[in-house]
């Protein structure tokens, strides 16, 4: 199966939609649920804390997407008490998409979303993706497009009218897409997955490595998430992908590195965690036994010097 292939095979079936207003101190706890979430952030920001997962800060044009319903939250502070989100929609008014929650203090508005699968998606689509793909602002381009969908998204709400689900269904669908054409961009994962796609775990440990990269994940914790032993998961990725797990996430690491070192200013420090480096010199000694020379250097070595000291 082609990326293309798999891509179009990513639809909703249904969904119901609204757009909420919230201020602070909020909080709501969605539990799980056997269908799809997907939250864009209009203005303000909040925190997302999916189970399992380092809490994120989220800002308006983040979107969010949890693909099987993994219990979450979203809040403005991460000690404010949860409130259940099936009780904060229980108050809103009959007949209308709005929902309003929490205090008089900064506010966050978010657009949210549950959808079904259709079934060819959740027997292929579904079953790929991480936990949770979260997909920044910056990662749209100029975010024409995804902006002008949140915004009919946002005004079906506002007038609700009698075709507004329909509309904001298609809405949904579109979104969809540009959240996965946005994380498929990376040509390494493309490639990655052309192979990953013969085994489901081996696909879902490939995005959760390269749509997660400031994770400091190790072989154990990718097992754990994709439903195998570590042993069992080593022998799976091995077999497909030619190299241990921990050989090719030491490799995109580093590889990412040098991409941001050649094209940012970011310092050492920043450049380490967003590779998903906890200490500096653990990342320093890593990148100079991969790359024969300290990151330093490579950043103000020529691009020629650069690609001789690329490993082969």
């Amino acid at each position: 199966m082609t990326i293309m292939q798999f891509l179009t095979k990513a639809r909703f079936r249904s969904s119901e939609f609204g757009l909420v207003t919230c201020g602070a101190p909020w909080s709501g706890r969605v539990p799980l649920m056997p269908s799809a979430v997907l939250v864009v952030i209009r203005e303000g920001a909040c925190w997302l804390a999916v189970d399992g997962q380092a809490p994120l800060r989220v800002m308006a044009g983040d979107v969010a997407l949890i693909p099987r319903g993994t219990s979450h939250r979203l809040c403005s502070s991460l000690d404010v008490r949860d409130e259940s989100v099936m009780e904060v929609i229980r108050k809103r008014p009959i007949q209308t998409y709005m929902i309003r929650h929490g205090g008089d203090g900064a506010r966050t508005v978010f657009c949210a979303a549950v959808a079904r699968w259709d079934d060819v998606a959740e027997a292929t689509v579904a079953r790929i993706l991480p936990d949770l793909i979260l997909v920044r602002q910056a990662e749209f381009g100029d975010g024409a497009e995804v902006a002008s969908l949140a915004e009919l998204w946002e005004r079906e709400a506002r007038k609700a009218r009698e075709t507004s689900p329909l509309i904001s269904h298609r809405v949904l669908n579109l979104l969809l897409a540009e959240i996965l054409f946005a994380k498929f961009a990376d040509p390494a994962l493309r490639r990655a997955l052309m192979k990953g796609f013969a085994k489901p775990p081996v696909a879902r440990a490939l995005m959760l490595i390269h749509t997660a990269l400031a994770t400091d994940w190790t072989v154990s914790d990718l097992a754990k998430r994709v439903g195998l032993s570590r042993s069992a998961f080593t022998r799976e990725f091995s077999a497909l992908m030619g190299l241990a797990p921990g050989q090719y996430l030491t490799d995109h690491k580093l590889a990412a590195a040098a991409s941001l070192l050649a094209a940012t200013p970011y310092d050492l420090a920043t450049v380490a965690d967003l590779v998903g480096y906890v200490s500096v010199p653990s990342f320093i000694k890593a990148f100079k036994r991969r790359y024969r020379m300290p990151p330093g250097q490579y950043r103000d070595a020529g691009s020629v010097n650069r690609d001789q000291a690329r490993p082969a």
